[in-house]
């Protein structure tokens, strides 16, 4: 579901979290928000992994949300807006 989001990459893995990287729209404001709809998730601002999030695994539900206010976050803060 993360992979379909324009703007984000998504780093193939076999583990219990996704890590991605946000193209077009800043990790760290990306973080913030989700953080003020109860969403947590690590941010990294390294040199190797430059505006990346990482986003453990949850419920069906939780998975849901993670991607129904990423899609929004990252249509709003790269300019398009979403077609949901």
């Amino acid at each position: 579901m993360l992979r379909e989001l324009p703007g984000v990459d998504v780093t193939p893995s076999s583990a219990n979290f996704v890590l991605c990287r946000l193209v077009h729209a800043d990790a760290g404001a990306a973080k913030e928000r989700l953080a003020q709809q109860g969403i947590l998730v690590r941010y990294f601002d390294t040199p190797l992994l430059r505006n990346h999030l990482r986003i453990s695994a949850g419920r069906p539900s939780d998975t849901d949300a993670v991607v129904a206010a990423l899609r929004e976050i990252v249509s709003t803060q790269s300019g398009v807006r979403s077609q949901s």
